[in-house]
C-alpha cells in the first residue's frame, strides 16, 4: 500500500515558507486567515486532524472569499474529490499529469532534488530528507506557497531551512 504524505510535514513546510517570506512578522496573522483541513477522499466526507493513513490526501485552503482544494493527482480517489469540489482545484503529482508536477526526481540518501514548472519556468527544489513521500509533502507546500504569491526563491529558502520533525516516523 502506498503511504500518503504526512500532514504534519506539510504543515511544517508551509509554516517554514511563511516564516521565511515575512521575516519581521509572526506567522499567526497569516494562520488566522487560512484554514487547513485534510481530506479522506475514500469516505466522501471531510475529517480534521492528523491521523490520516490513506494514500489520497487533499488540502483545502480557505479564505474569506474563495476556496481552493489541493489534491494529490496520483491518488485513486482524487478524481471523485475534484468533481465534487465547488471551488478551484489544484493538483500535485509525480506520476499523473498535474498543475504542480515534479520531474527529474532523484538524489542521495540525505537529500532529494526535483524540478517543478512555476510560471512557465523550470525551478529546482531541494528537500533535506529522502523519499518520494517527502517530495509529495514538498509539492503540497510549494503549491500552497505559490497560490499565496511567494516567489520561487522564497519557497526554496523555506524548504531549505525546514528540518524533519522528531515525532515523525521515517
Amino acid at each position: 500500500m502506498k503511504r500518503c504524505p504526512d500532514p504534519a510535514i506539510i504543515r511544517g513546510m508551509i509554516e517554514s515558507i511563511l516564516r521565511t517570506g515575512r521575516p519581521g512578522k509572526r506567522v499567526s496573522p497569516i494562520r488566522s486567515r487560512l484554514f487547513f483541513q485534510f481530506v479522506r477522499p475514500g469516505r466522501g466526507r471531510l475529517r480534521r486532524g492528523w491521523p490520516i493513513r490513506q494514500p489520497d490526501l487533499g488540502l483545502i485552503m480557505k479564505s474569506s472569499r474563495s476556496r481552493t482544494l489541493f489534491v494529490n493527482a496520483d491518488g485513486s480517489g482524487s478524481r471523485r474529490r475534484r468533481e465534487k469540489s465547488g471551488g478551484r482545484t489544484v493538483t500535485i503529482g509525480l506520476i499523473n499529469e498535474a498543475d504542480f508536477m515534479a520531474f527529474n526526481v532523484g538524489g542521495t540518501r540525505r537529500a532529494w532534488e526535483f524540478f517543478v514548472e512555476l510560471h512557465g519556468r523550470e525551478e529546482i527544489f531541494l528537500v533535506n530528507f529522502a523519499g518520494d513521500r517527502q517530495v509529495y509533502n514538498a509539492l503540497f507546500a510549494i503549491a500552497v506557497a505559490d497560490q499565496l504569491g511567494f516567489t520561487p526563491a522564497q519557497i526554496r529558502r523555506g524548504l531549505r531551512i525546514f528540518r524533519q520533525p522528531r515525532s515523525c516516523c521515517f
